[in-house]
């Protein structure tokens, strides 16, 4: 147990992290070395998460950083770029790259800050340094609805480029140019120091993840 070869594994996840391809590529890799330790998972937003972190409910998250919670450590993993989610057949989705000022009259769909401060603010700041402050359309209950919304036609949004493998019917992605988000992704745990299991798993992700960015 002590070198994380028997045991459990509590993860958290933030939401639509788990859509994130290196997840279950890394839990995948995981169980293939280490088939003794029991992987439970619970998908949440990054304040309860930490929370859950707080109270030994979780023995690690995948978290959009910032977090709420001092206690909470940080180990940083991806650094992912974001797209313009807009729906099918609006006029800017026949451009393949768009500025987000493009968008500056839209009504704009995001989650409720809540859900993830950190990611909510990079957006809204992205946003004013292209020149203008969001006209809010609808919120979104999770980062991974504002895709279904904007396919619904109520709207764009700015999402995590991952997030272009939903393919969901009636909506284009576009990369961004100019200033643009990022949408950060770490490790959060209780204690500063990873051992046993949460090492493991933490070093299996280090490596997709070093892998992700240099592909």
């Amino acid at each position: 147990m002590a070198r994380g070869e028997q045991g459990r594994l509590r993860i958290g996840m933030a939401g639509a992290v788990a859509m994130l391809p290196l997840i279950p590529r890394a839990i995948r890799a995981f169980r293939e070395r280490w088939p003794e330790i029991l992987i439970t998972l619970e998908e949440s937003n990054t304040p309860a998460l930490c929370e859950a972190l707080r109270e030994r409910r979780v023995d690690i998250a995948i978290v959009r950083p910032p977090v709420p919670d001092p206690v909470i450590s940080l180990h940083p993993l991806l650094d992912e770029p974001t797209m313009i989610a807009i729906p099918k057949g609006h006029p800017l989705s026949e451009h393949h790259t768009l500025k987000l000022s493009d968008v500056a009259n839209e009504p704009f769909l995001i989650f409720d800050r809540r859900i993830g401060p950190g990611f909510y603010d990079a957006i809204i700041a992205a946003c004013q340094q292209a020149g203008f402050t969001p006209h809010f359309g609808q919120s979104a209950p999770q980062i991974a609805a504002t895709v279904p919304m904007v396919a619904a036609g109520l709207g764009v949004s700015v999402v995590p480029a991952y997030l272009s493998q939903i393919h969901a019917d009636g909506a284009t992605f576009h990369p961004i140019s100019g200033p643009a988000p990022r949408a950060t992704i770490s490790l959060a745990s209780r204690d500063p120091d990873l051992t046993g299991p949460s090492s493991n798993f933490h070093q299996i992700l280090l490596k997709l993840a070093e892998a992700s960015s240099r592909a």
